[in-house]
């Protein structure tokens, strides 16, 4: 499923309170951490995240950090995470998390020790542990065992959100999470929206379609892609100053990058919700009720680098109707199969989008969105190159629609092949 020596994994997957991967497990490590480990639950304690000086974990309750932002005219949430921290002692009880969406909360502390108030969940899965946690605890990554030598091809590696430990307080689900640094989008933001550079969004692609593509080998779909669910592992920075714009400018250092909050995502023979996806990266079959799966990701994914090179939301509206239309004025006319398919007519008339250019909305579209390839910055190949790639991501059809496998061997990330990601920081936007 994933590609040889790929590194290994610790995924954080929703509600069920257990790590998977397929390493060696790593029980000093989680013996110091107060953590016991079972036989087939591999476990791997992450390196290079634990300071003496520093909170080694926080605890949120949902994968993302907490905290809010705004931008671009619309609310976001995202940013560092915040809340319980945990030491070799134990875990120590904090703020009262936020109960669990709809029925994915864990069964009470019936079965559970208590201790301080904090309620642990059963090692091997006890009696408290239902069919679906089971099913989750069985998802394991198929990466080689073993951390990668310095110096080998880190664009290898994909990056999960690490899980340290869960647990009950009175009722309330906690999950304890390492320690990342900003969201690409508080990074952004902070930086007066100015775009990455094009090398950073190559390195910051490669790493999302190689972790979605491994929840996508195991079945699982994410929904809620957004740059608020990708956070640094560091946001450390040099400044230089812009004689030009007469602005001082930021430039991470390491583009390396986590996949966070797994709270909505969904296996395959679960229950799909009819509507996912924040609105500015929900994909056209979601919007049309038509059914998803794992191509929604892959159009989440093309809207968000489409952010990280120019700095703004491709589609930035709140209404349905005027984002068909604006992926119209992007992308071309909705194909007529899906038109026909769907059950919301309400949005078509004879076969067209119902769509008024003469209103305020339309002329809004009219001025704000233009064909995708008019964003162009340059007329350099490896421009050209990533248009190539999100057009591939942004598909109308889901089955026509590029697939992380093959979006992985495109020209764009093949340009790269031999470099360093972390020094490919060429400011040419």
């Amino acid at each position: 499923m994933s590609d040889p020596g790929v590194e290994a994994l610790t995924i954080a997957l929703p509600s069920t309170g257990r790590l998977t991967e397929d390493t060696a497990t790593d029980t000093d490590a989680w013996s110091r951490a107060g953590t016991k480990t079972e036989k087939g639950i591999l476990t791997e304690q992450p390196k290079a995240t634990t300071h003496a000086t520093s909170p080694r974990t926080c605890t949120t309750t949902g994968g993302a950090a907490s905290g809010s932002a705004s931008g671009s005219g619309r609310s976001r949430t995202g940013g560092k995470a915040a809340g319980v921290s945990t030491n070799a002692g134990g875990v120590e009880p904090g703020p009262i998390a936020r109960r669990p969406r709809r029925d994915r909360q864990h069964a009470g502390g019936r079965h559970l020790r208590e201790g301080d108030g904090v309620h642990r969940p059963p090692q091997g899965g006890g009696p408290c542990c239902s069919e679906n946690h089971q099913e989750r605890r069985k998802v394991q990554g198929s990466s080689s065992a073993g951390d990668q030598c310095p110096g080998e091809d880190q664009r290898k590696r994909p990056r999960h959100q690490v899980m340290y430990d869960w647990f009950d307080y009175h009722g309330h689900m906690c999950l304890s999470f390492e320690l990342l640094a900003l969201s690409t989008f508080d990074f952004l933001k902070e930086n007066g929206y100015l775009p990455y550079a094009i090398g950073q969004v190559r390195h910051v692609a490669y790493q999302l379609c190689l972790a979605v593509k491994f929840l996508h080998d195991n079945k699982l779909t994410h929904t809620d892609l957004k740059p608020e669910n990708i956070l640094f592992v560091s946001s450390d920075f040099t400044v230089s100053f812009n004689v030009e714009k007469k602005r001082e400018e930021r430039t991470v250092k390491s583009t390396a990058v986590r996949v966070v909050d797994f709270g909505s995502a969904t296996f395959d023979h679960e229950h799909h919700s009819t509507i996912v996806s924040t609105r500015h990266y929900r994909a056209p079959e979601v919007i049309l009720e038509l059914g998803w799966s794992h191509p929604c990701d892959v159009w989440s994914i093309g809207c968000i680098l489409f952010e990280y090179y120019l700095g703004f939301t491709l589609f930035q509206t709140h209404d349905n109707r005027e984002h068909l239309a604006m992926m119209e004025r992007i992308l071309g006319p909705v194909p007529s199969r899906m038109i026909r398919k769907t059950r919301k007519q309400k949005y078509f008339y004879r076969g067209r989008l119902d769509w008024d250019e003469s209103s305020s909305a339309g002329k809004y579209v009219r001025e704000n969105c233009k064909p995708l390839r008019r964003y162009l910055l340059s007329e350099a190949e490896e421009h050209h190159q990533l248009f190539d790639l999100i057009e591939g991501m942004l598909e109308y059809e889901p089955a026509k629609r590029l697939a992380l496998t093959d979006s992985l061997k495109h020209p764009f990330f093949e340009a790269a092949a031999g470099k360093s990601w972390e020094v490919n920081r060429d400011i040419s936007r």
